[in-house]
């Protein structure tokens, strides 16, 4: 929280999404301004979470993961991985909009609960997301599912990186999480370029607003 708060200070338009499941935790970081809650157990871990969200007004974003973080290897067995998703997703929505939550963020919980085959199946399907009519999130930056598929170590996973954001964008992700923040921007301006997109389509409203690039 006290670094938090000095971000805060010395950066006071910088957007910043902290990830937590604890509800107390999100208080504090609400209180010390930040302006999104990250929740990669939906609500499942602690449900009063919701009541933070909705009281802040801020986005709050739904990622799909089974079990726990200690134990959801054990939890990769689905009937269809993303149709699965999407429903428990739809069933974590309506919970939220009871709770009164105004802003929901979506994340597929890429590299949760998932075998590498199921991650990118998830990948490859995302645009069964926007079913859901909720801006998706996208979390792969320099996962082992990209080190399994290029042989590369943790640090040598920029391209396998830049190239699984580009897939995602191109299937309707509209936050893409990276380490390698200048690389996968000119990739992705590559895609807006020729898509002719101005990437300012977005629907998520914080304090402050959500700006895109204008580039």
């Amino acid at each position: 929280i006290p670094l938090l708060s000095a971000i805060r200070q010395k950066h006071p338009a910088l957007f910043l999404s902290v990830d937590t499941f604890y509800a107390d935790v999100a208080q504090a970081a609400v209180d010390a301004g930040a302006d999104m809650i990250n929740d990669i157990s939906a609500g499942t871990i602690d449900p009063s979470i919701r009541q933070v969200a909705a009281h802040s007004g801020l986005p709050y974003v739904l990622m799909h993961m089974r079990g726990t973080p200690q134990d959801m290897k054990s939890h990769t067995t689905y009937e269809h991985v993303t149709r699965d998703v999407v429903q428990f997703l739809q069933r974590e929505i309506d919970a939220c909009r009871q709770a009164g939550i105004d802003q929901l963020v979506l994340d597929p919980g890429i590299g949760f609960a998932k075998t590498v085959d199921q991650n990118f199946q998830l990948l490859r399907e995302l645009n069964e997301l926007n079913t859901l009519s909720l801006p998706i999130l996208i979390g792969v930056s320099r996962k082992s599912m990209i080190g399994q598929i290029t042989g590369r170590d943790v640090d040598a996973r920029v391209s396998g990186s830049a190239a699984a954001a580009l897939l995602a964008a191109q299937n309707g992700a509209r936050i893409i999480r990276v380490h390698d923040v200048a690389e996968t921007k000119d990739v992705l301006s590559v895609l807006a370029a020729v898509q002719g997109a101005t990437r300012k389509d977005h629907s998520i409203k914080a304090k402050p607003a959500i700006q895109w690039p204008d580039d």
